[in-house]
């Protein structure tokens, strides 16, 4: 049973600071909550009892409101670790902070910054699949729609050779184009990754291997990619509604999803 999990929620937030204005992007609201809340209550939905919040010294807040809400739990359900980027520089370089508390186990990889909605959780999925595979597994989505594509960030997008219904092993991921919007060419579905994964610990030997030269910024998914490109990688299609709320779109249609959602109950 997979117990660990790291939040990697030490970004600038930069595609949405016109509206977190100063504030850490994590402590935007769809549906009454922040976006650490949902990834928080994904996380401890899907099992895992033991979380690293990976922070920055700017994000005082969203530690009160999460250690808060930890402090909040039946005593020993779940325990919370904080680790601290002092800059900035990079998915993988926030994730390896979290190194020493993964130490050697499997884990599951969350983004605040992605609000998924389905059940069960995504991540309590993929680790059903990880402890019969024990293979590096990532979450898969169709994009049906252009107004959903307009909203996606660009990364995600991979060559995929299908292993059985919905499971695939991923050949190549196509490298982040920064600024760029996810194209979407009209009535042909398109099937993509997205922030929600569990990883062997061989994730880190992985990261070790693309380090870039100190001061670089130090993206994930190069790490992902030589995982693909030495077949370490597997990707599980799942029916979800997943929402880039990083960005103001997807955080518009976020806050949409939850209004539409509370209408309905």
């Amino acid at each position: 049973m997979i117990e660990k999990c790291v939040i990697a929620a030490a970004g600038r937030g930069t595609r949405v600071s016109s509206l977190s204005r100063g504030r850490s992007k994590e402590m935007l609201e769809a549906g009454g909550k922040p976006l650490i809340g949902w990834a928080l209550d994904e996380a401890l939905a899907s099992g895992f009892r033991r979380l690293c919040l990976v922070s920055s010294p700017a994000k005082p807040e969203m530690e009160e409101w999460v250690t808060a809400i930890m402090a909040g739990k039946p005593a020993g359900s779940a325990e919370l670790h904080i680790v601290r980027q002092d800059r900035p520089s990079g998915s993988a370089a926030a994730v390896e902070l979290a190194r020493d508390f993964v130490d050697g186990d499997p884990f599951a990889l969350l983004f605040p910054d992605n609000i998924v909605r389905a059940v069960p959780p995504v991540p309590a999925r993929l680790a059903a699949v990880f402890a019969r595979r024990r293979t590096s597994i990532n979450a898969l989505m169709e994009v049906r729609e252009a107004e959903e594509a307009a909203a996606l960030s660009a990364s995600g997008r991979a060559e995929l050779e299908k292993l059985g219904a919905a499971l695939f092993r991923v050949v190549r991921i196509e490298a982040k184009r920064r600024g760029e919007t996810y194209p979407f060419p009209p009535l042909a579905p398109r099937l993509r990754l997205f922030p929600r994964a569990v990883l062997a610990p061989e994730f880190f030997e992985y990261l070790d291997r693309v380090r870039p030269p100190p001061g670089e910024d130090f993206d994930d998914s190069e790490v992902f990619a030589l995982m693909a490109r030495e077949g370490r990688l597997e990707a599980l299609r799942v029916a979800a509604r997943v929402f880039d709320a990083g960005n103001p779109a997807g955080l518009r249609r976020a806050r949409a999803h939850c209004r539409k959602e509370r209408r309905i109950e």
